[in-house]
């Protein structure tokens, strides 16, 4: 039988095993109904596995032959996991999912998360840690006409997004294209949406930069800096920086 025509195995039912599978067992399944994994069948189906076998008190059982065969239906006189990687390969997509998953749409389902070590195919049930407020940079609009000051925009565009990375780490959001609406952002934690503008007028360079808090639907911080025509490498490097320190300053404590 093709192993994605048949039904997920059920997980067992919470009265056959102890508090920690139960908990184990009940975020399975809110993660294999959720959006994230509605068409990754074969991800559904190994973390089903994994999660019924952990909960039935043979682990140890869960290796890369037994998964082969029971998950993925390989032929048991003909399966060698040296000479066919699909377990292991599909183990990597779904510690890929489950990452993806608890970032965006599961992000507030619950107050746990499943985790599979690397090496392992053992699903552990973890506590989440306190997600920081992360911050999206959407770039920056070059509203001047001339070459020069479109090139200028996109070097300091660049050169913030390098020093924000410094400065934030991972709380710098890079959603997907498309993901740009005020309830996708959310869903992926994003609280902050960092954007500005570059023009040019009578010598003068004009960049400027607002930081919009989502959830209140407003400016945070605003700021204007006007410069003589200067466009060097050096000057993109002293704007970054003091909008960085800025930042910094004003979201440290969130």
């Amino acid at each position: 039988m093709n192993a994605l025509a048949s039904p997920l195995p059920p997980l067992l039912a919470a009265s056959q095993t102890d508090q920690s599978f139960a908990e184990l067992q009940a975020e399975a399944r809110r993660v294999i109904a959720s959006e994230h994994f509605r068409k990754a069948e074969r991800s559904k189906r190994l973390l089903a596995f994994l999660v019924e076998q952990a909960a039935r008190g043979v682990a140890g059982a869960a290796n890369e032959y037994a998964i082969g065969i029971a998950v993925f239906q390989r032929n048991a006189a003909l399966y060698s996991t040296g000479e066919d990687p699909i377990v292991r390969v599909h183990m990597g997509r779904l510690r890929l999912r489950l990452a993806e998953y608890y970032l965006g749409e599961g992000r507030n389902a619950s107050d746990c998360r499943i985790d599979i070590p690397v090496g392992s195919y053992v699903p552990r049930l973890l506590p989440r840690p306190p997600q920081p407020v992360r911050m999206l940079f959407r770039g920056l609009r070059c509203i001047s006409s001339e070459k020069e000051i479109d090139a200028f925009t996109h070097g300091l565009g660049e050169e913030l997004r390098y020093r924000l990375y410094r400065a934030f780490g991972a709380r710098l959001a890079l959603p997907a294209p498309g993901q740009d609406s005020a309830d996708q952002l959310r869903q992926l934690g994003v609280g902050f949406v960092l954007e500005g503008s570059v023009r040019q007028d009578a010598g003068t360079i004009r960049t400027a930069l607002r930081l919009i808090c989502l959830d209140q639907a407003r400016t945070l911080w605003s700021e204007q800096r006007d410069h003589a025509d200067d466009m060097s490498l050096r000057r993109q490097e002293a704007l970054a920086e003091s909008c960085c320190e800025a930042l910094s300053s004003l979201l440290s404590p969130l």
